[in-house]
């Protein structure tokens, strides 16, 4: 018998239908998503607010939510709320989404009787303990297959090339000392034009930036692994102090890793 591990290919993956009977308000404008999803509407309606625009998102219709996407959505009630969410993160060395800039947005739904079906084999109800079957990541895949061409991405700066370097580097070490003189030399630039350069592109100093990949490992070892201390975690993602690592954890999420982990970690 073979079996595959989906451990191989998915830091995370998470496959579960929703049902409510009451309106839902879930407010994440300040605790970035720390994975991927892909939604599909089966009953009810929904108002998601991100970047400054609202979108309609009802009955038949498909969603994506990027890694670190922060929003806002309210679920109506109407004879029924339901919807089925991929929660997914792939491996660093197999992300196909690595170092792309997209935004919440609706997808082309013509496919939508498929897609449910393709949802369906997916569903799992529980995290990558467990090995899964071959048919889960076959409907999974056929879903990457439909949608994924459909996703919007937006262009990056000129300077991106440049800096490639050293944000390849923060997102593989962001739990290790570093510091600017290193990254600039990884990219062949004085410390003062890659600190010019990296703040420009990216709207934050590198060390800020680093603390941002950082926050957001801890956020989804929070939710997925709930036996653990916070203070492992915060170990385990580059902090040696849990003083700083909650304060900065509450600066950049709005909420202490406590708080944090007792929320819903759905759309």
């Amino acid at each position: 018998m073979f079996e595959f591990n989906l451990n191989h290919l998915f830091s995370f993956f998470m496959s579960v239908p929703y049902s409510y009977n009451q309106d839902k308000d879930l407010d994440f404008h300040s605790s970035p998503r720390p994975f991927n999803n892909f939604v599909i509407m089966k009953e009810g309606f929904a108002e998601i607010e991100s970047d400054g625009k609202t979108m309609q998102f009802g009955k038949g219709d498909i969603l994506f939510i990027p890694k670190n996407a922060t929003y806002n959505s309210t679920w109506h009630f109407d004879n029924g709320l339901s919807w089925h969410t991929i929660h997914f993160d792939f491996n660093e060395d197999c992300n196909i989404f690595k170092q792309k800039d997209m935004p919440v947005q609706l997808l082309d739904n013509s496919k939508y009787s498929e897609l449910l079906e393709l949802f369906n084999k997916t569903k799992n109800d529980e995290t990558l303990d467990k090995e899964k079957t071959f048919s889960t990541v076959s409907a999974f895949f056929k879903i990457c297959e439909i949608l994924v061409p459909l996703i919007q991405t937006r262009l990056p700066k000129p300077t991106f090339k440049t800096l490639l370097p050293a944000i390849n580097y923060l997102e593989k070490n962001f739990d290790k000392p570093l510091t600017v003189d290193y990254l600039a030399s990884l990219c062949f630039l004085s410390p003062s034009r890659f600190y010019y350069l990296f703040k420009e592109h990216t709207g934050f100093s590198p060390i800020v930036y680093k603390n941002q990949l950082a926050i957001s490992s801890a956020s989804k070892d929070l939710l997925i692994n709930q036996d653990e201390s916070i203070e492992r975690i915060a170990n385990k993602n580059g902090f040696s102090s849990l003083i700083y690592f909650e304060r900065l954890f509450k600066k950049i999420t709005g909420k202490s890793p406590s708080e944090y982990r007792k929320q819903p970690f759905y759309l």
